[in-house]
């Protein structure tokens, strides 16, 4: 038999065993997974930049006018503008597919057009509204200075994400573009 206290010295050793080896194996936990998270993190940098090949593999693709990709698990938008799309003026017209008839929203309505052009400005591929509210005849002296007092708005400069030079083909986030209506932002419906 063994007596009382023997074996409350027997527990507390043990216990004591055991929280002291408890704590290492924590430690040496903490230190690994700091050095997962730099590794992690410089990986992250190097393979930040997404090329329009892979963005495609994940996508589902929309061809027209511009090509654009979806992907396929969080929705988000991405459009390729090419070389030869720069500088070009574009008419973006907006159209209500369902809405409240009492407001002047019905389906089918037609809220308004603009005309934009798409610059290159360094990293950046930007939507510039073109003022056509205003002509001067070229033949005028007056249409030397047509462009002193008028100035065309910049509806949106999105950071090229990524840019395949050999085929002059440049990839923006159009989220920005599409998801906030950047484009019909002082349309309003008008009632009759």
């Amino acid at each position: 038999m063994t007596s009382p206290l023997f074996k409350k010295n027997i527990l507390a050793a043990t216990l004591l065993i055991l929280i002291t080896f408890s704590f290492q194996p924590i430690n040496a936990q903490k230190k690994k997974k700091s050095k997962k998270v730099k590794t992690e993190a410089s990986t992250e940098k190097k393979g930040d930049k997404k090329s329009i090949i892979d963005i495609a593999k994940k996508s589902v693709f929309y061809e027209g006018l511009f090509a654009i990709y979806q992907d396929s698990v969080t929705g988000d938008i991405k459009m390729v503008i090419k070389e030869d799309q720069i500088g070009k003026e574009y008419i973006y017209f907006s159209q209500i597919a369902d809405g409240v008839v009492e407001v002047g929203a019905f389906r089918g309505a037609y809220r308004g057009a603009k005309v934009f052009k798409i610059e290159k400005y360094f990293d950046k591929i930007e939507f510039i509204f073109q003022n056509t509210s205003s002509y001067f005849d070229p033949e005028n002296e007056v249409s030397k200075s047509a462009a002193a007092n008028m100035s065309s708005g910049v509806l949106a400069s999105l950071k090229i994400e990524n840019a395949n030079s050999d085929k002059g083909l440049y990839l923006i986030d159009a989220n920005k573009l599409f998801l906030n209506e950047t484009f019909s932002q002082d349309q309003t419906c008008k009632t009759s």
